[in-house]
């Protein structure tokens, strides 16, 4: 079992941090397609 680090859970947080962050980019464009047809 890995002993859990505070560095391992930077790693974690950055992560989820950099998703969360495509995730939202990926929703806005989505969004900008639709708002705006033939664009």
């Amino acid at each position: 079992m890995t002993p859990h680090t505070p560095f391992r859970g930077g790693v974690m947080a950055t992560t989820f941090k950099v998703l969360r962050t495509l995730a939202a980019t990926l929703f806005v464009t989505a969004f900008g397609m639709w708002l705006l047809p033939g664009s």
